[in-house]
């Protein structure tokens, strides 16, 4: 109520959004759809507690720490990082 939204319904906003829900699995594989069709290398990631216990909430962090971060790391190169302005060539 009072909000509005472009999507017609929930599972087409985790289907089509950024979101990253679901089994460690799926957000892999979503991560690596990005990776697949952009290139993006780099994830930020932020996290509602909306809806959570604070026990829910810092349980799916430490998923994500514990067996998503670590796949992605080991699957998804580290972007190339430039010269530092001040480096000799």
């Amino acid at each position: 109520p009072g909000t509005s939204t472009i999507w017609d319904s929930y599972e087409t906003f985790l289907e089509r959004s950024s979101a990253l829900v679901g089994s460690p699995e799926q957000v892999i594989e979503k991560v690596h759809c990005y990776y697949d069709v952009l290139g993006q290398t780099v994830l930020t990631l932020g996290g509602h507690q909306r809806g959570l216990t604070r026990a829910q909430f810092t349980g799916s962090l430490e998923l994500f720490q514990s067996e998503v971060a670590p796949q992605l790391r080991r699957s998804i190169p580290d972007p190339p990082w430039p010269e530092s302005a001040g480096a000799s060539s």
